[in-house]
């Protein structure tokens, strides 16, 4: 093909894992690195900042989301899980975790994925929440584990918003 034919400039690529974020961002600043991913969220302005730096922003083909075990209760009870859905408050969620810098998943697949298609996002709605969950037969909540992986803050800064704002509506999730 031509892809295979070109020629880049350049004979390697060199990959180093980076789990520490302000240790990526100032491997680019200093020219130790080319492209860090994933960029954190707190850093964007001083790297939009950095005449020695090139960014941009564009829709993305990440989706954060819950997978849920929908085999066993109470998440088998669809409205228990539309329940979940009110009662995340996305908007705030995208403030808090993701400093803004992200929109509210429509579909499972990111608006840069081909084909893609988005579907009406659910409001915030803490009170129909608690009325999907007492019809569900849950009117006092119950209990659930929300697992994430350990070495990812991002996903455990996810979990931890989810968490509390499950708890608003009589959900208590643990973390683990």
């Amino acid at each position: 093909t031509a892809l295979a034919d070109a020629d880049a400039g350049f004979k390697t690529i060199t990959f180093k894992p980076v789990t520490e974020s302000a240790t990526r961002v100032a491997m680019i600043q200093s020219g130790d690195a080319q492209l860090i991913w994933p960029i954190p969220t707190e850093s964007v302005s001083v790297l939009e900042s950095d005449p020695n730096v090139t960014s941009y922003r564009d829709d993305g083909i990440v989706v954060r989301y819950l997978m849920m075990n929908t085999q066993k209760e109470p998440l088998n009870n669809p409205k228990v899980r539309q329940a979940m859905d009110y009662a995340v408050n996305k908007e705030a969620y995208i403030q808090v975790v993701d400093n803004g810098l992200s929109s509210v998943a429509t579909s499972i697949i990111g608006p840069a994925v081909q084909y893609y298609k988005g579907n009406e996002a659910r409001a915030y709605d803490p009170e129909k929440a608690k009325a999907l969950l007492a019809d569900a037969g849950y009117p006092d909540g119950f209990k659930m584990t929300i697992t994430v992986p350990s070495n990812y803050q991002p996903h455990i800064d996810t979990a931890q918003v989810i968490v509390e704002q499950l708890k608003e509506v009589g959900i208590t999730a643990e973390i683990q």
